[in-house]
């Protein structure tokens, strides 16, 4: 019953913008402010200053032990506007400044060493990249040295050949 009866309040209110605003912020203010505004200009032990006193502690009361507890069960429709915004909005914290800024500092400093290690990583990519060309280059040279060398010994065991046969035919 509470919940349809604060989305009907809900709907009044998407209606009429300014009810969500002003409901209940006279009569806060007459329970709170005004009240005790008048109580301080009255002399103690007068029958004002009881009446004022009695209708503080019956305003109390009825704060406390109705409109706080009636505004629980209609999910702070029936609180008043200080009330609402005490409850239900996010307070900013004064104290945690300094700790928002040293983790937005650190936060800084991790993103610049990230960046630093995705550069160091590039440079070793690179690097590794450059030697492994280097490493085939080496390897394709090599071979052609192998290749090179062989041609030479066919042709150093050729000449060799054509010695040992001219000899040989020199000597019968």
């Amino acid at each position: 019953m509470a919940v349809s009866f604060y989305l009907i309040l809900n709907e009044l209110s998407k209606k009429k913008g300014e009810i969500e605003e002003t409901f209940g912020r006279a009569l806060w203010k007459t329970l709170t402010h005004d009240v005790i505004k008048q109580a301080d200009d009255l002399k103690c032990l007068s029958l004002d200053f009881f009446v004022y006193a009695f209708f503080r502690f019956f305003t109390m009361i009825f704060i406390v032990v109705i409109w706080i507890p009636f505004g629980f069960l209609t999910m702070g429709t029936f609180w008043p506007p200080q009330v609402r915004s005490f409850l239900w909005t996010q307070k900013k914290s004064n104290s945690n400044q300094g700790e928002v800024k040293e983790l937005e500092q650190r936060s800084i400093e991790v993103k610049a060493l990230r960046d630093e290690v995705k550069d160091l990583q590039d440079e070793i990519v690179f690097e590794m990249t450059a030697d492994r060309r280097e490493v085939v280059a080496m390897k394709s040279q090599f071979k052609n040295m192998k290749y090179d060398l062989q041609n030479e010994m066919k042709d150093i065991k050729q000449i060799v050949m054509m010695l040992f046969d001219l000899q040989a035919s020199a000597d019968i």
